[in-house]
């Protein structure tokens, strides 16, 4: 049951791993002074499912120094920015989410809507040192079983 079945995985984590997985999936990029976009829908299967989606930018940071662009988690059956709830996300729910960067304004916009119709937008400003998008991630703790699958995958410049 893939949201559109064009670039669907499914991605499980089990209790007792010695090492949290990450990344899942792992996007480089080179995006500076321009609109761009990160698309995905996910749907949590089973478990007490934890993903987190994070932006960065490790342009001039040093050996695996990054600034984080916001934090994005599906946990506790729900979808949460910087801590706050956006929308519920319940397990066999599809999710659709879209977030967009104005990397020259330094701000961003999370959007996010339920195949049940329940929708959410949050925004706010890049942090400091956040200048270019080199990299979007999904990211598992390796703490809890669970199952949430991800598909339609996109991102790039907006025209």
């Amino acid at each position: 049951d893939p949201a559109q079945g064009a670039k669907c995985a499914v991605f499980k984590e089990l209790p007792g791993l010695g090492e949290p997985w990450f990344p899942i999936i792992n996007c480089k990029l080179k995006l500076a002074d321009c609109k761009a976009f990160v698309r995905f829908s996910a749907k949590p299967l089973k478990g007490d499912y934890l993903l987190q989606f994070e932006p960065r930018d490790y342009e001039g940071k040093g050996a695996w120094q990054y600034v984080s662009g916001l934090f994005m988690k599906f946990e506790d059956g729900g979808l949460f920015v910087n801590g706050g709830r956006l929308v519920s996300a319940p397990i066999g729910a599809w999710t659709d989410v879209t977030v967009h960067f104005d990397l020259k304004a330094r701000t961003w916009t999370a959007e996010a809507r339920t195949r049940g119709g329940e929708s959410g937008t949050k925004s706010g400003k890049l942090p400091k040192g956040f200048d270019m998008l080199t990299y979007v991630g999904f990211i598992g703790y390796g703490k809890v079983g669970s199952e949430i699958a991800v598909d339609d995958i996109e991102f790039g410049e907006e025209k």
